[in-house]
């Protein structure tokens, strides 16, 4: 490697094939704890080496305990943790319940279930509540590991109230209402009747009401305010119009429609299959050159105008550009392709 900065850098070895599993220099699991190498232009370093050990996989299954649906694709994460608690990937449920991690470094870990929705709990593999307590599980090289079906649970009704208790009225009726405007306490009170006029509000400005009920004993707490009113002044019949002189019209200048139109793509394949590939359309309806990029590079790749899966299951995110001219309309657009 060349080009590098002078000092301490740290080494990810990997490759494309998920067939081994990537470490970092001497051995190291995480980046924080791989051996730093130090740099420098006086004496270049030399035999940093590193031979990589077969992956192992870990699939499994999450279904509701219940059989209801779960959540859509996307809401419900599969987060899996190494021996000593790190994360080392999260991976969103496919649409099956189905979940898999690739290329993993022989070794134990856990597994943790959630669901943003709030719809299910947390859990972590099996049927545990906290990381701590999760059920380890050995991943082997060179081959997979396989988890029973994981069951979420939805949260539990709550229990019955308890320490109810019931406070007496004080037995008076209602003999009137006190209305108090907000802003201003400007105040109007009905005795014997349910309605009265608030009287000096100034026109324009926006007032909320709350009402105060009256007894023998007292009086009660505010109501919530009412919605919001405006006073304005009382409308005048208008005097009568003037008719001006006939002002001459002038005659509209037409204007040209921008003649261009949205450009339509040829049809783009909806589903491809692990390790295969279906060509991409390399021109829109309208002739002109399409250009193909992924977001997704794990899942899928665009290769000679062909989409080309990789060896996971998921969603192949492509985006499409096309330029416009003075007939047609530039476009760009995003494509899901389903890895099968």
């Amino acid at each position: 490697m060349t080009g590098l900065p002078v000092g301490q850098i740290r080494l990810q070895f990997s490759t494309d094939a998920e067939d081994y599993a990537s470490e970092f220099y001497r051995d190291k699991a995480t980046l924080e704890s791989a051996t730093p190498v130090n740099v420098s232009v006086a004496s270049p370093a030399a035999d940093i080496n590193a031979s990589l050990e077969l992956a192992g996989s870990l699939t499994g299954t999450v279904s509701a305990a219940d059989a209801s649906q779960l959540p859509t694709e996307g809401e419900v994460t599969v987060t899996l943790y190494d021996s000593a608690g790190n994360v080392r990937d999260t991976r969103e449920l496919w649409e099956s319940g189905d979940f898999t991690f690739y290329g993993l470094t022989p070794g134990s870990y856990r597994v943790k279930v959630a669901d943003s929705t709030g719809a299910f709990l947390t859990e972590y593999f099996a049927n545990k509540a906290t990381l701590a307590s999760a059920t380890p599980i050995n991943v082997a090289a060179g081959a997979p590991s396989g988890l029973a079906t994981i069951e979420l649970d939805r949260p539990a009704a709550p229990s019955a109230p308890t320490n109810v208790a019931a406070t007496p009225g004080n037995g008076s009726a209602v003999t009137g209402y006190v209305v108090t405007s907000l802003p201003g306490g400007v105040t109007c009170q009905s005795i014997g009747s349910t309605g009265c006029t608030v009287t000096g509000l100034t026109n324009g400005t926006s007032y909320q009401f709350t009402v105060t009920a009256i007894n023998a004993v007292g009086s009660s707490t505010p109501s919530l305010p009412s919605a919001g009113v405006i006073p304005s002044q009382p409308v005048v019949p208008p005097t009568q119009p003037v008719v001006p002189a006939p002002v001459p019209v002038p005659t509209p200048v037409p204007v040209a429609p921008n003649p261009a139109r949205a450009q339509v793509l040829l049809k783009a394949p909806t589903t491809v299959k692990r390790k295969k590939s279906k060509a991409l359309p390399r021109r829109t309806a309208a002739g002109i050159a399409a250009r193909w990029t992924t977001s997704t590079p794990k899942i899928c790749k665009v290769r000679g105008g062909k989409v080309v899966a990789g060896q996971r299951k998921g969603v192949c995110k492509l985006t499409v550009v096309a330029a416009g001219d003075s007939a047609w309309l530039p476009v760009r657009q995003t494509i899901r392709v389903k890895v099968r």
